[in-house]
């Protein structure tokens, strides 16, 4: 028997995330934890709690006692960042309108919004890591707001659509009349446009 065991002797974990390991011994004494590889390959608690590194790869992690060590492999996976929502305070409005964009988001190294139009070109890029909301302002052509998540193990991105304020017709009642000189007549408007666009005309 060896003066010391881990258990388990290899684990797989993704990046930045958690493992556990326990340690027997023969004999009734104190166990110390180690990453082999120092702060590169992670860290580990007194009690052997692991948490890994953002770089995949294979580290070990070490249990040492006065009578000996033993020695655990981990195997850290690489996956990609997440996005778990994108919100906008409002989902139309005119060009020059401020929209707030909030995200919430898991494992990105850093963030870019942008605003795109509707072939997916990018109309505006900010740089938001770190951050969990930010302002923009609303161009010509913007179709979407878009997320961009990326960590050495990849690249996620989600949106959220917004539509642009446009009149698409202006309809008159009635389309035509025929008066004596001096009458009077109403005269109604309906107006059709985009989203919340509104249908107040001026006369």
């Amino acid at each position: 028997s060896f003066p010391v065991t881990t258990f388990p002797t290899s684990l797989s974990v993704p990046v930045r995330g958690p493992g556990r390991f326990s340690a027997r011994t023969l004999k009734v004494e104190a166990v110390t934890w180690s990453v082999l590889e120092g702060p590169p390959g992670g860290s580990v608690s007194a009690d052997g709690v692991y948490q890994a590194p953002p770089t995949a790869g294979i580290y070990h992690v070490v249990a040492t006692s006065p009578s000996g060590r033993s020695v655990s492999t981990v195997r850290v996976i690489p996956v990609p960042p997440d996005i778990l929502q994108v919100n906008l305070d409002k989902a139309s409005g005119p060009v020059g309108a401020v929209v707030n964009v909030s995200w919430e988001t898991l494992r990105a190294d850093t963030l870019h919004l942008q605003m795109r139009d509707a072939t997916g070109a990018t109309l505006d890029d900010q740089d938001v890591t770190g951050r969990p909301s930010s302002t923009v302002t609303v161009k010509q052509g913007t179709t979407r707001m878009v997320l961009v998540a990326v960590s050495d193990s990849g690249q996620f991105e989600k949106g959220a659509d917004f539509s642009l304020w446009g009149v698409t017709s202006v309809v008159i009642n009635p389309a035509t009349v025929t008066m004596a000189t001096g009458g009077s007549k109403s005269f109604g408007a309906i107006v059709q446009g985009v989203a919340d666009t509104p249908k107040t005309v001026t006369w």
